[in-house]
């Protein structure tokens, strides 16, 4: 018997080996890959943030907000944290795996939108995940995220295997980033708004916890936050159910926790489909303009004055 255990053990060893090699190089390649989103996730477990704003939310803050345009016009460093197709829980995640790699900024500009008070997690969250699981650190903090599965975590080059959909998606798209933002110099395209007729924002207790733990937590750092609805192309965001009924709940968590919120579904940008690629984003002449204004908004309410 102890020497059929010896042999297993010795065939398992022959068949693990090659694969743990295989994934030492696989992580070291993705951790050097200079695209969306190892260029951005590498910085952030590397500590080199080295930013004093950081921008979170979901794909409407990673294509929306310009760190150029802050830095130039605040004369104050900054980091695109957006997660491409994110929702609070794992945008809000991505804010503690920041803070445990790299010093506290002293600002955070946080997009909020329709389906942001909700806890659902988008399966592409996982391809982020990829190079960095063995961290200590990092694992901690994405421990309770539902769909990693313990296969993911220890069968050496499973989550890369699982995740090759994702991976020839964004391989697909390497066009340049600047500190974590994506530029999409794209046309309109209407199809997306013309296939939907109405969209129903959803407000779950648990996500509007999640959000006011957020921001005890920046209190008690003392970072200022600050909430903002970014533009949306009217015809879409005229799709939204009841759309003031949101707009005032997000005033009301602001109200409530002593946060700035800064509301620019009005905004001119947002009647001009040549600042849009879709309903929903900005593309890079609308990302700039949006910036901008932001920048010049945020200097004259004093919520992040310019430096000289």
């Amino acid at each position: 018997m102890k020497r059929f255990l010896v042999k297993v053990l010795i065939i398992v060893a022959i068949l693990l080996i090659p694969l743990y090699i295989a994934d030492y190089l696989l992580t070291k390649d993705y951790r050097s890959r200079n695209y969306y989103p190892f260029s951005t996730w590498t910085d952030l477990v590397k500590g080199q943030l080295n930013s004093d704003l950081w921008i979170l939310g979901s794909s409407r803050a990673w294509v929306q907000y310009n760190p150029k345009i802050f830095e130039n016009t605040l004369n104050v460093s900054s980091y695109n944290l957006g997660c491409n197709a994110q929702f609070l829980f794992l945008d809000l995640q991505c804010y503690e795996i920041a803070k445990a790699y790299n010093p506290k900024p002293k600002y955070i500009l946080l997009d909020i939108a329709w389906p942001s008070l909700t806890m659902e997690e988008a399966p592409i969250s996982l391809y982020f995940y990829m190079p960095y699981i063995y961290k200590r650190q990092f694992r901690s903090i994405i421990k309770d995220n539902n769909t990693i599965s313990s296969a993911y975590i220890y069968i050496p080059c499973y989550r890369y295997l699982s995740e090759k959909a994702s991976d020839i998606c964004y391989k697909n798209d390497r066009s340049p980033e600047y500190r974590g933002y994506k530029a999409k110099d794209c046309n309109w395209i209407a199809l997306e708004l013309n296939s939907v007729d109405s969209v129903k924002y959803s407000c779950e207790p648990e996500a509007i916890a999640l959000l006011e733990s957020f921001f005890q937590e920046c209190k008690n750092d003392t970072i200022s936050v600050i909430l903002i609805h970014s533009p949306m192309y009217y015809e879409g965001f005229e799709k939204i159910q009841n759309n003031d009924k949101m707009l005032n709940l997000f005033q009301n968590i602001a109200n409530r926790n002593n946060v700035p919120f800064l509301d620019y579904t009005k905004d001119p940008i947002c009647y001009d489909t040549m600042n849009f690629y879709n309903a929903m984003h900005l593309n890079a002449h609308g990302a700039d303009l949006f910036s901008t204004k932001l920048a010049h908004d945020l200097d004259s309410l004093g919520l992040i004055p310019a430096r000289k």
